[in-house]
């Protein structure tokens, strides 16, 4: 554990690591390699894309499976050579389904692993 000081008062007080949650990249990309040949790319959805993911499925986003597709359909940004915003619209998203269809989905939840269980990102948030 490093110190800060406090220079005008001349205090001297321990200063705690940075939780997991500042030091993880939001950016970064794990990826994985489908059945199909092509190498995909996915990052970890925050808390607001599942919210705005929740909020674009509309009235399906109480039906769980389908939500859960949905985000990792979503948490797909790089398919080979092409990158791929989240997206935005219910249509979007049904592209982006079709594009990746079975095979692009086994690798997706491939790469979304290796970002570890999401029980140590619970674990940081009540900490």
């Amino acid at each position: 554990m490093s110190t800060l000081t406090n220079l005008t008062a001349g205090v001297v007080a321990p200063v705690a690591p940075a939780s997991p949650l500042i030091t993880n990249d939001p950016n970064r990309v794990e990826f994985a390699v489908d059945t199909l040949g092509r190498r995909i790319g996915a990052k970890q959805l925050s808390a607001i894309d599942m919210f705005e993911l929740t909020l674009l499925m509309g009235q399906h986003s109480g039906n769980q499976a389908a939500l859960n597709q949905a985000m990792m359909a979503a948490s797909v940004v790089k398919i080979d050579a092409l990158e791929y915003a989240r997206p935005t619209s219910f249509n979007e998203l049904k592209a982006r389904i079709a594009i990746l269809n079975f095979p692009g989905y086994l690798a997706a939840a491939e790469a979304v692993g290796k970002f570890g269980p999401a029980e140590e990102n619970v674990d940081a948030i009540k900490n």
